[in-house]
């Protein structure tokens, strides 16, 4: 089975920040990062897709894996 992967870019006031997530054969572009926050061993990244479906990305900060936390496809209240 692939696997989900999240890519990211560096940017120098926001730290590592996703650009695309997916899995090889279906990639989404990221076009806005809407918010990020901290929990305890996780980090989040609320993201808007070309699609103008909204994504909430979940890092595990130890073990590195990536999860889609939350999803609302694009025209959805």
């Amino acid at each position: 089975m692939p696997r989900f992967a999240v890519e990211c870019e560096r940017d120098p006031e926001r730290g590592e920040v996703p650009i695309r997530f997916g899995w090889p054969d279906r990639m989404r572009q990221i076009v806005e990062l809407i918010d990020r926050w901290e929990g305890d061993e996780d980090s989040y990244f609320r993201v808007r897709t070309e699609d103008a479906s909204t994504y909430i990305l979940r890092q595990n900060r130890v073990s590195g894996v990536w999860q889609i936390h939350f999803f609302r496809r694009g025209g959805e209240s």
